[in-house]
């Protein structure tokens, strides 16, 4: 059976990014500047929740974590680009669907590093709506970011498909009234994808 869509809506981390967390993350930095990770995740976690909303600047985030791994702010802000870098087929990927559905991105990722890579893929010539949380001052799973997005793209809950490769948030969708799909690979997503069609 083929559902009818007219839009499509992407999570960015773990879905147009390399696949990881921040629990990967730490364990990684913090055995590359031999310091123990759980202090690093927790410095981590406390501060994403504050600097993905907009409640404390980027450099902010960058400086406590580089001061706990005794470098400069700047190399790790570079570790973290590198750990979570952009997957170029992903990006791809999405742009062999414009034309054929509205594409929008919602993301609680951080300011700086963000508008970096905005800039660096063109995403503005990708999606027609790009969301942050950051400047809403709200992350998801919040369902505010939800309804931000739907009167932007003037579109009902069940006009657009939701990609996430988290669970809470899918499920959050879900409930929402979305079509959803928690993404696992490219693969998986073209598959799941061809059983929706473009609305007319």
């Amino acid at each position: 059976m083929a559902y009818s869509c007219a839009a499509i809506i992407f999570d960015f981390g773990g879905v147009l990014t390399k696949p990881g967390g921040f629990s990967e993350f730490s364990s990684w930095c913090a055995s590359k500047y031999q310091r123990d990770s759980s202090p690093l995740y927790q410095l981590i976690i406390t501060n994403w929740l504050l600097v993905r909303a907009g409640n404390i600047p980027p450099e902010l985030f960058w400086s406590r974590g580089a001061q706990y791994l005794q470098i400069e702010p700047m190399m790790f802000k570079s570790e973290f680009s590198q750990f979570f870098a952009v997957e170029p087929n992903a990006i791809a990927f999405v742009r062999s669907l414009k034309g054929r559905f509205l594409l929008g991105l919602v993301t609680n990722h951080i300011k700086d590093r963000f508008e970096e890579i905005i800039m660096e893929y063109k995403l503005t010539t990708i999606f027609d709506i790009i969301l942050t949380s950051y400047e809403l001052k709200i992350a998801k799973p919040d369902t505010r970011l939800f309804d931000e997005i739907l009167q932007r793209l003037n579109l009902k809950p069940n006009e657009c498909i939701y990609i996430d490769d988290q669970t809470t948030n899918i499920h959050v969708a879900h409930q929402y009234g979305m079509h959803s799909i928690l993404f696992k690979s490219l693969s998986q997503l073209d598959y799941e994808l061809k059983q929706y069609q473009p609305s007319t």
